[in-house]
């Protein structure tokens, strides 16, 4: 039987041959109708309908390809719901909508049912100049969105909201400076550029009366993360089970406005190589995870885990994971270990040392791009790739006990994420195309190679769940008692 395994595995290398040297204009059309799909919704947040539909999209998807027992998980997630802003000209009459903006820790943007009647004013990009000759107190400002945390400036001198005006180009540091990280009753809201611009133009002429209306609640609602096996083909390996996982939600800094295009790319890398391992089923079985609120405190690789790995509840007996987190800025692809603790790296090494293997029986493009991210070449280490770092799901998995390796998009700041700019237009299908190919060139050889977990026994000693549950009741602490005596 061991000649049939490596004849297979030998075989496998074969047929990834052939598939780095195929053009893949058949996978670049795929992997953009499935980013088009998931990203034509206002929102993908986790808990909003576009989530949802998304959801339902990576099921089908699944069962079309033909991977078996797909089934879902439900949890619920606690997050900021968009309920509808307007602003309105009070001298005209005439209304635009708004969209409010996350919230400052956990105050939203949530107005008074009444709302908020001020002046308007113009403050450019929020430098002190800009608001030479404003009184600041109560007035609305607009606001340039790429203006850094200078909202700020304006809230400092007595502002009571600012509405930021959509930009043609953005990055995430530009949108993580648009919240604070304490709940400052600064209501803020996004304003498309086409409307902007005509208010903006308004505006230059002198103040206007205006009439601000916005809500946005915390609510409990379902996410889910979506599951299912492709058995494995030999009967001496099958047993062992690999886990394959990506991502699925989306994230904005204006939570009613996150197509995430950009943070499809791992999502839509999962099902084309569900699609692939289907027709061609590796040696181990394998379990393909779809999960969502990776953006809300990776909740959902969190409830995986709990249901499927930390606890007897329905154990999979996961022998290996692997988290894909890919982007389109390079193509290419970097595989961790997950942790910088140095008494584990020895014992990843030699994934570092075969999956590097696998890419030089690749075509010479992917021998470069596949970066060794657990022992680096020439003394570097993972952060000079990731230099901003990364809240990989595989991360997770491997502080929830488990033997895990990450597949990462390397050398991409990803600055195009968090926000309603993140359109599928702006994807390069092509560097993801060339991702896809190296990781179904590398898993096919990998999930065939009799040898890929014979350092398994070793980990036993070292690799520890160290996840915790806690429950917790949480008091006030009111200025009328010298205790924390009133339940929240």
């Amino acid at each position: 039987m061991a000649c049939k395994v490596t004849y297979r595995w030998l075989g496998s290398i074969f047929l990834v041959g052939l598939l780095l040297q195929t053009p893949c204009y058949g996978e670049v059309a795929d992997l953009r109708a499935t980013i088009e799909a998931l990203s034509a919704v206002e929102s993908r947040l986790a808990g909003y309908p576009g989530a949802e539909a998304g959801a339902a999209l990576v099921e089908r998807a699944l069962v079309a390809a033909g991977v078996e027992a797909v089934r879902r998980d439900s949890f619920a997630v606690v997050v900021p719901i968009e309920r509808g802003a307007r602003l309105r000209l009070e001298q005209s009459g005439e209304e635009v909508p708004l969209w409010g903006l996350w919230p400052n820790l956990a105050r939203t943007v949530t107005l008074p049912p009444e709302g908020l009647r001020a002046s308007m004013i113009y403050g450019g990009r929020g430098e002190w100049s800009d608001f030479d000759g404003y009184a600041m107190d109560g007035r609305i400002v607009l606001l340039e969105f790429d203006s850094w945390n200078h909202w700020l400036r304006a809230a400092s001198l007595g502002a009571r909201a600012v509405v930021f005006i959509a930009p043609e180009q953005t990055n995430r540091h530009q949108a993580a400076d648009k919240y604070a990280h304490v709940p400052l009753d600064i209501p803020r809201f996004w304003i498309e550029r086409e409307m902007g611009l005509d208010l903006r133009q308004r505006l230059r002429d002198g103040e206007l009366s205006v009439h601000l209306r916005g809500r946005m609640d915390w609510q409990q609602r379902p996410a889910w993360n979506i599951w299912g096996v492709i058995p494995g083909a030999d009967p001496e390996l099958a047993d062992e089970r690999v886990a394959i996982e990506a991502y699925y939600d989306g994230i904005s800094v204006v939570p009613g406005r996150a197509p995430s295009a950009e943070t499809a790319c791992g999502i839509a890398a999962l099902l084309e190589l569900a699609r692939h391992l289907a027709v061609h089923p590796p040696a181990r079985t394998i379990i393909l995870v779809a999960t969502s609120a990776h953006f809300q405190g990776r909740q959902g690789m969190a409830d995986f885990l709990a249901r499927h790995a930390r606890s007897l509840e329905e154990p999979l007996h996961i022998d290996l994971f692997i988290g894909l987190d890919l982007s389109s800025r390079t193509d290419q692809v970097g595989i961790w270990n997950n942790t910088a603790r140095p008494e584990l790296r020895r014992f990843f090494a030699p994934f570092g040392r075969r999956f590097s293997g696998y890419a030089s029986t690749l075509d010479s493009a992917a021998v470069g791009s596949l970066v060794n991210g657990i022992t680096p070449i020439k003394g570097l280490d993972w952060s000079a790739y990731m230099p901003g770092g990364i809240a990989a799901n595989s991360q997770f998995a491997l502080e929830g006990g488990l033997i895990s390796l990450g597949l990462i998009t390397v050398n991409d700041a990803r600055l195009q994420i968090d926000s309603p700019l993140d359109q599928p237009a702006a994807v390069n299908y092509g560097n993801l195309a060339r991702q896809v190919a190296l990781i179904k060139g590398v898993l096919q050889q990998a999930l065939n190679d009799p040898q890929l977990l014979e350092e398994k026994a070793a980990f036993g000693p070292v690799l520890q769940d160290r996840m915790r549950d806690l429950r917790l009741k949480v008091r006030t602490f009111p200025r009328r008692s010298q205790t924390p005596d009133r339940p929240v």
